[in-house]
Order: structure tokens, then C-alpha cells, then sequence
């Protein structure tokens, strides 16, 4: 089994770990995961990987929440982790990804309907525009 986890400094990130970790008796094998981080749109460059840029342009709290430490940490729990770094829109990152996973398990804000036609949530838009199955946190 392929899973995608959006991660994020958020604590609805830590949410979606946390019950990872708790649902990995119940899934065979060794699943993977591919942890996506989305960050700014990159400039161009030749010299650096995309997330050599990322390190460069993301902003403090970005770098405090430890990506490292999440994919270390479902690594122990008996995950296959790996990170990976994109750029650009999150929805569509996010969705892109999926795409090539069994599921996507994302943490969420849980704000009440009005809230979310307001200002429209992550999940809700890749709820509404992927193709992959969602498990959402919250």
C-alpha cells in the first residue's frame, strides 16, 4: 500500500502521524509513505535539486517542524518513509502526488462548513478535485 501524507509545521500534521502510527497493526506488509512537503515556487537554477532550494527559501518555522523527523519517525513505526519536496500550488501538488498513491491521509483544520465556503480548505479542494481516496485527520 502507497499512502501520501501532506506535511506541514501545523499541528494537524502531528495529528495525521500520530494516527498513522496507531493504524500501522492493521495494514500488511510494509506500506509506504510519501511524505510531500509543498513549498514556495522555486527560482530556477541549475546547480541546486529542488529541495536544496527549498531549504533556501522556506521560511523559519518551516524548517523547525523537521520533516526529517516525521518520515525518522514513521520510519520506526514501520513505515517505508520517504520526503519529498515540490513547489508550487499545494492543492495541486497534493493532488498530483495522490495520483500515484492508494490513499491520501491529511490532517485537518476541522472549521465548520461556513468557515470552509468562506475561505475553502486544502482538503476540501483535493477532496474535490483528486481522484484518490482522502482520509482526513482532524
Amino acid at each position: 500500500m502507497k499512502l501520501l501524507l501532506p506535511i506541514d509545521a501545523s499541528p494537524h500534521t502531528a495529528d495525521a502521524v500520530d494516527y498513522l502510527k496507531r493504524l500501522r497493526p492493521a495494514l500488511a506488509g510494509t506500506p509506504q509513505v510519501v511524505c510531500l512537503h509543498v513549498t514556495y515556487d522555486l527560482p530556477a537554477t541549475d546547480e541546486l535539486t529542488v529541495a536544496e532550494q527549498a531549504r533556501k527559501v522556506l521560511r523559519e518555522d518551516d524548517l523547525d517542524f523537521g520533516p526529517e523527523r516525521i518520515v525518522a519517525d514513521l520510519n520506526q513505526a514501520g513505515f517505508q518513509a520517504s520526503l519529498q519536496v515540490a513547489e508550487g500550488d499545494a492543492v495541486e501538488q497534493i493532488v498530483r502526488y495522490g495520483d500515484q498513491a492508494d490513499l491520501i491521509v491529511m490532517g485537518s483544520h476541522g472549521r465548520g462548513t461556513l468557515a470552509q465556503a468562506v475561505t475553502g480548505s486544502v482538503s476540501t479542494k483535493v477532496l474535490a478535485e483528486g481522484r484518490t481516496p482522502v482520509l482526513l485527520v482532524k
